[in-house]
């Protein structure tokens, strides 16, 4: 394309040239000289030169406006995440005790109240005596421990248990996982001001063999709490719960 553009503007130029070239008789040339040839190498480098920067520059202007420049567009703005997952994570623990619980020192029967632990003895004792199991899995708790049982078991049932939405498996999975690994029961929400945290209370596993007798009167297990000093105060949704009597 350019090679036919030089061609186009040759032919408009063309006159221009050849009156550039023709250099016109001076007064002041002597005579002598005039019949000399004119010495054509350098006033035509220098000329040629004139004029291939005269083309240059035509061409580029005609390029210019023949040829458009492309156009250029800033890059795209990537798009927000369409629904952001709006449940927020467990809180973390700081307190000594509760990060013992929380990393598998769950059994702290040392800090039960004196009738609370004569007790809790008295009633695996009975439990074991006429063939029954007896499995500790709870006894006193720190409050701030309690506080991050509170706080999983709201986060499952309230916000994630129903909670299908991709961003949010990994929060909903963590909450799980705990909810699991701490025993929780949907039907008992961990109380604010627990037993557990004064010393009063525990949480036991007992199963009674079905023929099991304790004073000519079938064995219950509120019969045989009752004999021990305990009792349980929710047995029909915290049916491991046990509390002291006389605190």
């Amino acid at each position: 394309m350019r090679a036919k553009l030089n061609l186009q503007i040759l032919s408009v130029l063309a006159p221009a040239a050849v009156a550039i070239f023709a250099v016109p008789a001076r007064a002041d040339v002597p005579t002598s000289q005039l019949n000399q040839p004119t010495p054509l190498t350098t006033s035509y480098d220098v000329r040629s030169s004139w004029i291939d920067q005269l083309l240059d520059g035509h061409i580029d202007l005609l390029l210019s406006t023949l040829l458009p420049l492309p156009e250029f567009s800033a890059p795209p703005v990537p798009a927000p995440d369409a629904s952001p997952c709006m449940i927020t994570p467990l809180s973390s623990l700081d307190d000594p005790e509760a990060l013992a619980f929380e990393n598998g020192q769950t059994l702290d029967t040392s800090s039960l109240s004196p009738n609370t632990s004569r007790a809790m003895s008295r009633f695996h004792a009975i439990v074991s005596k006429i063939g029954g199991t007896f499995s500790l899995r709870s006894a006193y708790r720190p409050p701030a421990y309690q506080e991050h049982l509170i706080q999983v078991w709201d986060k499952w049932m309230f916000e994630a248990r129903n909670n299908t939405e991709p961003s949010c498996s990994g929060v909903r999975a963590e909450v799980w996982n705990e909810f699991q690994r701490h025993q929780l029961m949907g039907t008992q929400r961990p109380a604010v001001s627990s037993d557990h945290t004064r010393g009063w209370a525990f949480d036991a596993a007992v199963q009674l063999p079905s023929s099991a007798r304790w004073r000519r009167k079938r064995a219950t297990l509120d019969l045989l709490a009752s004999a021990a000093g305990l009792f349980r105060p929710v047995p029909g949704t915290d049916w491991v719960h046990y509390r002291v009597i006389s605190r």
